[in-house]
């Protein structure tokens, strides 16, 4: 469940950086091998033009700085 996402672990959650799948509607769990998912990195999504939709889960906190440049959907 979690193959299409890299993650750093912090010491207060986890932090999505990396999509690597091909869905075209992206849900990101809420917790990754027990860490809660509590920001989206730096370009996490960028330059993806298949996505449509990404579906971000209570608790995030922050997303980062384009974390969905050059997406065109």
């Amino acid at each position: 469940m979690y193959d299409d996402f890299n993650y750093i672990v912090t010491p207060s959650g986890c932090i999505v950086t990396k999509y690597t799948g091909k869905e075209k509607i992206v849900t990101i769990p809420k917790k990754i091998n027990e860490h809660q998912v509590n920001e989206i990195g730096m370009h996490t999504f960028a330059e993806n033009k298949s996505i449509e939709k990404v579906i971000i889960p209570e608790g995030v906190k922050q997303i980062g700085i384009y974390a969905f440049a050059g997406c065109s959907s």
